[in-house]
């Protein structure tokens, strides 16, 4: 239970440093102003008010959000700006038909024995008939050599038809530079 002051009606709280017989914010004794004050239930504390709940603080958490969905979209324009135009996928006869185009040597793909993409790489390129040439650098040292003249980082590196693939193996990549220089 509470008292509260019946000359400045202020609530007595539980942690009050001064004697219990004196209101600690008027300073006066409870008894001298007319007795004790009856007891009463206190009004429950007031909530703690939230970022959310300030109208500053709804102003910065919009202006937050507003600048990630712009920052969201501005990064998924450039995203789209970078991504290669997607095309029709070629049918297996289509890609059995370009691989007869291709003569061999005009692929060369540098590769290591540990390389798990090189090796789907391979499966990829056999498995639609197109010739190409392996240089294995585990093996040989003249692979090596070659493979770092060409200022390469990771395998599988392919040269098609003279041109260099940017990002290991690439279908998409693959097929556009067979088409480009053919």
């Amino acid at each position: 239970m509470t008292t509260i002051c019946p000359k400045c009606h202020h609530v007595r709280p539980a942690h009050a440093d001064n004697p219990a017989w004196q209101c600690p914010a008027c300073g006066v004794c409870y008894a001298k102003v007319g007795g004790e004050a009856p007891l009463r239930r206190a009004a429950p504390p007031a909530a703690v008010a939230q970022p959310w709940d300030i109208p500053w603080g709804k102003l910065i958490l919009l202006a937050v959000l507003a600048a990630l969905a712009w920052g969201g979209r501005s990064g998924l324009q450039a995203w789209r700006a970078a991504s290669p135009v997607i095309t029709a996928q070629p049918t297996v006869d289509e890609l059995h038909a370009l691989a007869a185009t291709v003569r061999p040597g005009e692929v060369v793909m540098y590769t290591t024995t540990e390389c798990v993409y090189c090796a789907q790489a391979k499966s990829w390129l056999s498995g639609y008939g197109f010739p190409f040439t392996e240089c294995n650098m585990t093996l040989s040292a003249s692979c090596e050599r070659e493979f770092l003249s060409y200022g390469a980082k990771g395998t599988p590196f392919l040269l098609v038809r003279g041109q260099q693939m940017h990002n290991g193996f690439d279908s998409d990549e693959f097929l556009q530079l067979l088409r480009e220089h053919g």
